[in-house]
């Protein structure tokens, strides 16, 4: 016969062990699911740098980040001629937890790859950037000269990281016009020659188009001695470039003569007939090569 103090006593385990089955919790045990920004690396996760920030190595879902610089550009192409001198903004910036040194380099090629002989200055060429902190910029001049070659081509600027951030590329695409702009400017109502004597003159191919334009702030006539290279001495209405000398006679500040192509190869020289000085030898001069 069973006692009443045995029956309740039997009650009490079967109740417990009713309560364990079901809870199937294994009382305060979890599951082991992983908790992103707890600063503990759990489960998948691949790296928990206690925050939930992306950009700083470890991204927002706890994923690893591969540091790497970025570098960009401000003009994606330019449109320009021989003769010229364009500046660049380079931009410079740390990405994915990228913090450090960084050397910049930069070079002109053609569409085939080849090197250009076009010059190209970086104000700097080695900068430190931070992830946290506002880009670095650099500033890149690029001078075609005025015997270089018309087409296409391009400026890289390559940014190499010192930390194994790897490299990033940037690149302006330039297309230039087979032409060369001499700038008449003016001083106290007279023309600044740009160079004086055969010494310095400005070399240009044979076949490249020229063209004068006044900078000054009243009317100027340009004189040509290269009759022989194609360009002749003045204004000729037999001429099928009538007018070239006119227009700038008749021009203010920015007035542009027409395009007059070379044809031969040699040296000339040119001046202001009216609003300079014939310097004779110490005019400035072109030289046409081949």
């Amino acid at each position: 016969m069973r006692t009443p103090i045995l029956s309740a006593f039997f009650g009490l385990l079967l109740i417990g062990c009713t309560t364990g089955d079901i809870s199937g919790g294994g009382g305060d045990d979890d599951d082991g699911a992983a908790i992103c920004g707890n600063g503990v690396i759990e489960a998948t996760e691949g790296c928990d740098d206690g925050n939930a920030a992306s950009g700083d190595g470890c991204s927002s879902t706890c994923v690893t980040e591969i540091a790497r610089v970025d570098v960009s550009v401000d003009l994606p192409s330019v449109a320009t001629d021989l003769a010229s001198e364009t500046m660049l903004t380079i931009t410079v910036a740390g990405a994915d937890g990228f913090r450090g040194p960084v050397t910049l380099a930069a070079t002109a090629v053609d569409e085939a790859s080849a090197v250009l002989p076009w010059t190209v200055e970086l104000s700097a060429q080695s900068i430190n950037v931070a992830y946290d902190s506002a880009p670095v910029t650099v500033v890149a001049r690029v001078v075609i000269p005025s015997d270089g070659l018309a087409g296409t081509g391009s400026v890289r600027v390559t940014a190499t990281s010192t930390a194994g951030a790897g490299t990033s590329t940037a690149t302006t695409t330039f297309v230039v016009d087979n032409r060369v702009t001499i700038a008449v400017p003016a001083v106290n109502g007279k023309c600044a020659y740009p160079s004086s004597g055969a010494a310095a003159a400005t070399r240009v191919k044979v076949g490249t188009k020229l063209r004068w334009v006044n900078k000054g702030t009243g009317p100027i006539i340009i004189h040509s001695n290269g009759g022989a290279r194609g360009i002749p001495h003045q204004n000729n209405t037999a001429s099928p470039i009538d007018g070239v000398y006119e227009k700038l006679e008749q021009s203010n500040q920015g007035g542009a003569g027409d395009l007059i192509t070379t044809s031969a190869g040699g040296a000339f020289s040119w001046y202001c007939h009216s609003g300079g000085d014939d310097l004779g030898g110490n005019n400035p001069f072109i030289l046409v090569v081949q």
